[in-house]
């Protein structure tokens, strides 16, 4: 699903990856770990398209993202659901608006947007929350509204960055525990974080970064920074 082959990329004098190479495969939850500014989000944002490697290759579901042009980049970012630290909802809309906007932007018909949305918040638990606003919603009910908005689509690949840097350690284990859901029905997760309590419950594949480097890669590994 994704492969990153000799990757460097430069900010200026900056090198915030230095040739790193690692593979996630279809299926797969892995975390990205390291301090901060190890590298992780711009591993994210390398994966979105964001920013293109200054060396080597970034491949997503077999394509390059070098190789994808502009117009095809909405397109290639259907396939791929985003959790941020900072939620990133829209403020002026429900929990509803917000969760059932992926799919109004692909002009799908009123009546089926409104069975998925359902269908997602039941499986987070907010549907009764589904005419608030963020303003008024709990830390947590935030961060799982994030959630169902970012795989209503159902999509093929789900990128967190620091999803539980906002939670307590209940919420937390409570959205985890939906992201395996998630993980279950099929969708590839790679989570960027620093809660090592979950890293090491979860023993999911570990990736960790160092100053732009693998330093290590491991299946059933924990959070372990030297």
């Amino acid at each position: 699903m994704i492969k990153f082959e000799n990757v460097t990329k430069k900010f200026g004098l900056i090198t915030a990856l230095d040739d790193i190479s690692f593979e996630v495969r279809k299926g797969d939850f892995v975390f990205l770990i390291g301090p901060s500014g190890a590298g992780k989000t711009t591993v994210i944002k390398l994966i979105l398209k964001e920013f293109l490697p200054t060396q080597g290759k970034v491949i997503v579901d077999g394509e390059e993202t070098r190789r994808i042009s502009p117009k095809k980049i909405p397109l290639f970012r259907r396939q791929i659901g985003v959790v941020f630290q900072d939620f990133k909802l829209l403020p002026d809309k429900t929990v509803l608006e917000n969760v059932a906007l992926p799919l109004q932007i692909r002009g799908i018909l009123e009546k089926e947007i409104l069975k998925k949305a359902e269908e997602v918040l039941n499986k987070v638990g907010l549907w009764e929350r589904k005419d608030l606003f963020p303003s008024q919603l709990a830390v947590g009910e935030i961060q799982r509204t994030a959630l169902a908005r970012a795989v209503i689509t159902k999509p093929k690949l789900l990128l967190a960055d620091e999803p539980t840097g906002n939670l307590d350690p209940i919420n937390a284990q409570q959205l985890i525990k939906l992201f395996k859901e998630v993980n279950k029905e099929g969708t590839t997760i790679l989570m960027a974080t620093h809660n090592a309590e979950l890293v090491n419950f979860l023993k999911e594949r570990v990736v960790c970064l160092k100053e732009g480097k693998i330093v290590f890669d491991e299946e059933k590994g924990k959070y372990k920074l030297d």
